[in-house]
């Protein structure tokens, strides 16, 4: 007959039982550690996409009208004589609303009364101290069609 003993010999059922409680740690660590790295590294290049913002007819020269784009994300766009700009409206200092000033010819920031000139760059307030300008947004023109990318 058979000299083996049930309790040195590995069944069937046990066998099983083994790999699957091993094959369900093996899933749960796989599982955990593919959200972390998910959470610690996000998808930095999003596809980005043209938007419509406005005409440059709808703008008067030496004016500015504010958009929203789909991500929530406030610009400024202004109309001079040598063509169009468009910034975030977001100050680089703290993050408050600018706006522009069409009689001064500049940005300002109620906040901390920082300014910024018709491009960008800081001229006075902390920004300046700082060297904060505003962020620029890239812009693309077609006929009398203001577009950009985000």
């Amino acid at each position: 007959m058979n000299n083996v003993k049930h309790g040195d010999s590995v069944t069937r059922r046990s066998f099983l039982a083994k790999i699957t409680a091993l094959l369900g740690i093996i899933l749960s660590y796989g599982t955990f550690f593919a959200f972390a790295v998910r959470f610690l590294y996000p998808p930095f290049l999003k596809k980005k996409r043209k938007m419509y913002l406005t005409a440059i007819s709808a703008i008067p020269l030496g004016r500015s009208v504010v958009r929203t784009t789909p991500t929530g994300q406030k610009i400024v766009v202004i109309r001079l004589q040598d063509g169009i700009r468009v910034f975030s409206s977001r100050c680089p200092h703290l993050g408050c609303q600018v706006f522009w000033r069409p009689d001064k010819h500049d940005f300002h920031c109620p906040c901390h009364n920082g300014r910024f000139d018709q491009n960008g760059v800081a001229i006075g307030g902390p920004p300046a101290k700082e060297g904060k300008n505003l962020v620029t947004v890239p812009v693309e023109i077609e006929g009398d069609s203001i577009f950009v990318w985000v």
